[in-house]
């Protein structure tokens, strides 16, 4: 059995306090010493015995909540309304910790499949049934969590998730206003802009949003969503579907953004509602750069103090100049991405701009909403001079590499991985580059073979290229 310190400590001073009085007293005496030992042994047992039985009896309670909330989520469980019918140690554990209760989403769901209401009986298939939101299980949500910060998501994407709505999803919106004053963080993806205006209507006080997330199927005005004052929030996300045609008063403390503009009065109307942006994210729209002098030196301006800036779309017919104005020097990181099946702006812009600026900027493609293994990279640019340079193989065709090559070559590179396809005509150059110092020829079977080989050079500024020999990683 094992002992508590604390029980220890007691036992040790028991056994040299009876050892002290049996040095002390006479032999006659020493028998009630040795018995009052044997009795500060058999308590010291029973109390170690009955802390053992306390701690097996409170286990669910001394364990940590954040360890709670482990064991829950990795459990197969519907929500952890569930978790609180395993038993009851485990429903008192789990009403005691209101942060088990602060995650809440809420999704549409469809009448079951035999149902015979007269909707569903009216309803040609499956989709079209009409759906339901539990309001009931909000209502126990929000009364768990108490006085705890509050994460909802509310996701109602498609138009027939309100067929025949009976009014649950503005009870919805009534109870979250009344628990407003609690929300850190809220994402709504819902599918018409007067669901959104609604929302965002019934939360009249906001006090610690930090994140505001809100998507709608069709497009809908800035100006139309009656935003109240959100002294804390530091990121707000409104992605292609809310067009930013107004200023935002509202949120001082705006450090990332996301957002879609189509003109260039509206990437003002961006960059100056955010004064202290530093995080950029832009859903860029616009085919004609129609902006006066000032508003493009305002962009540029607003554009050199961020830290990071990603384009999620591109037009085709986006110039050199036109991508500098978004992409000034000085800049920390970019971050450009692209449908890979559309047309995307030529490489010789890209690489033109791209490459004489300073940070790290990354072009990359997507298909299906997936990332494809190409990119561009330009990375930690000091003072004028690019420290890595990455190109894919198959991005450039074999006639615009070499015209692009020649106007890269003027730049400071330190660090090159190239494609195998490229291995002549950048060995045949390498003297353009008197800053390099390595390059990386990757062959065509790199990712194909168990061998995996791969050539590694180390190229002097002032003497020929050489190559290494192959070596295994």
């Amino acid at each position: 059995m094992l002992l508590s310190p604390r029980i220890l400590a007691r036992l040790r001073e028991s056994i040299e306090n009876a050892m002290k009085d049996a040095r002390e007293e006479t032999s006659a005496d020493s028998g009630a010493t040795l018995a009052d030992l044997a009795h500060a042994v058999r308590e010291a047992c029973n109390d170690s015995i009955s802390s053992v039985v306390r701690a097996i009896e409170a286990g669910p309670f001394q364990i940590p909540e954040e360890i709670w909330g482990l064991i829950w989520s990795s459990l197969p469980l519907a929500d952890l309304v569930t978790a609180t019918h395993v038993c009851r140690a485990w429903r008192a554990a789990a009403l005691d910790i209101p942060a088990l209760w602060t995650e809440i989403v809420i999704m549409p769901k469809r009448h079951a499949s035999t149902c015979d209401c007269a909707p569903c009986s009216a309803s040609a298939t499956a989709h079209d049934r009409p759906c339901t939101l539990n309001t009931r299980r909000l209502a126990v949500l929000l009364n768990r969590s108490r006085g705890a910060p509050l994460d909802v998501c509310i996701y109602m994407w498609h138009a027939t998730d309100l067929l025949n709505d009976d009014g649950s999803f503005a009870l919805i919106c009534s109870m979250l206003g009344q628990h407003s004053s609690r929300l850190v963080s809220l994402e709504a993806r819902l599918s018409s802009g007067n669901l959104l205006h609604g929302l965002m209507m019934s939360l009249n006080s906001l006090p610690l949003l930090r994140c505001l997330l809100l998507r709608a199927s069709g497009s809908t005005n800035l100006s139309s969503l009656p935003l109240v004052a959100m002294p804390k929030l530091a990121t707000l996300r409104t992605g292609p579907s809310v067009l930013w045609d107004a200023l935002i008063t509202t949120a001082p403390a705006l450090l990332a953004v996301s957002v879609s503009v189509q003109t260039v009065t509206e990437l003002v109307n961006v960059l100056s509602s955010v004064p202290a942006l530093r995080d950029l994210e832009l859903y860029l729209g616009m085919q004609h750069w129609s902006g006066t002098a000032a508003e493009l030196a305002a962009i540029t301006q607003r554009c050199g103090n961020l830290q990071l800036l990603k384009i999620l779309s591109v037009s085709p017919s986006i110039t050199a100049s036109q991508l500098s104005v978004l992409v000034p020097l000085g800049i920390g990181e970019v971050c450009i991405n692209a449908s890979f099946e559309d047309l995307v702006p030529d490489p010789t812009i890209v690489l033109f701009t791209l490459t004489h600026l300073s940070g790290s900027i990354h072009l990359t493609f997507e298909s299906e909403g997936e990332p494809i293994p190409r990119k561009f990279n330009v990375i930690a640019r000091d003072e004028h001079r690019t420290r890595r340079l990455e190109l894919p193989a198959g991005w450039l065709g074999a006639r615009s590499f070499p015209r692009i090559w020649t106007q890269i070559s003027t730049s400071s590179i330190v660090f090159m991985d190239v494609p195998w396809a490229y291995r002549t005509l950048v060995l045949a150059t390498n003297a353009a580059f008197p800053a390099l110092e390595h390059l990386v020829i990757t062959p065509e079977w790199l990712n194909r073979t168990r061998w995996r080989p791969y050539l590694r050079s180390a190229i002097s500024p002032y003497g020929p290229a050489h190559l290494a020999q192959y070596q295994q990683p």
